[in-house]
């Protein structure tokens, strides 16, 4: 990815941003002076340790969490300008309906959303069909492996148009081999689809090889500890060449460096 002119490119902007949390016994503070941006259609992974806010930002970029001081900015250009409509998220479950079939679970997003019409069911089962699962529409969840039910959950959520994905570790519930082949086939779908990605991880090797760009967050409460540009020369490279690169052990020690004195 491009980034020159990244004031151009800047989708996210996050400025000092503050969040406390209130219990009836006492005030917590999660994030202290947070401040990083993300640019359009690319994929950032955040790694902290746990407690670290990074399920906090990301209810705070999905619009369901207010920040308690600092700024906060959502930069899209879209006829839409609904927070909650241009941001999509994906979970560690893929929470299917065991009840619907792969091409009504597609459709539940767009149900919710009140966005249900001809137009937007054609191009859900267009995303099925583009990314291999064009024969599987009228199958049930149960029908399918692991792997594909989250691709489905992925559809899903493209399926409603979002500029931004939110991805909560949703491969982490997967066997070793599936979690690199579906990593690897989520990426490319991202790409391709020209969307903007927010992954949050605690695995170091699966940040470096699908991500952009890693932040890593301290302990509660968070700041920005470093950000790292993740550049293997070849953008064609799988998940799988990338972990054997020459590289990678390099992004890796560093990495754990900075995160083993979180």
């Amino acid at each position: 990815m491009n980034l020159k002119n990244k004031n151009q490119n800047k989708i996210l902007e996050f400025k000092n941003v503050k969040v406390k949390y209130h219990t009836p016994e006492k005030e917590i503070l999660a994030i202290k002076n947070l401040t990083f941006d993300v640019y359009n259609e690319e994929f950032v992974t955040i790694l902290g340790p746990s407690g670290s806010g990074k399920s906090t930002v990301l209810s705070i970029i999905s619009g369901l969490l207010p920040i308690t001081d600092g700024e906060f900015n959502l930069n899209i250009s879209s006829e839409n300008s609904n927070q909650k409509q241009n941001v999509g998220y994906m979970f560690q479950r893929d929470y299917l309906f065991g009840w619907r079939t792969i091409e009504q679970n597609v459709f539940l997003g767009l149900e919710i959303k009140k966005l249900l019409n001809d137009k937007t069911k054609n191009y859900a089962i267009e995303l099925l069909k583009k990314y291999g699962l064009g024969d599987f529409l009228k199958s049930y969840p149960n029908e399918l492996s692991g792997g594909m039910r989250q691709k489905v959950a992925l559809i899903r959520t493209l399926a409603v148009n979002p500029k931004i994905l939110l991805l909560d570790e949703p491969f982490s519930a997967l066997d070793f081999q599936t979690r690199i082949n579906l990593a690897d086939e989520v990426r490319k779908i991202i790409k391709n689809e020209h969307k903007t990605a927010i992954l949050v991880s605690h695995d170091i090797s699966e940040a470096i090889s699908i991500s952009d760009r890693i932040i890593v967050f301290s302990k509660r409460p968070s700041v920005v500890k470093k950000i790292f540009k993740i550049d293997f020369e070849s953008k064609k490279l799988t998940l799988h060449e990338k972990r054997n690169h020459k590289r990678f052990n390099e992004y890796f020690d560093s990495i754990w460096s900075e995160m083993s004195e979180v």
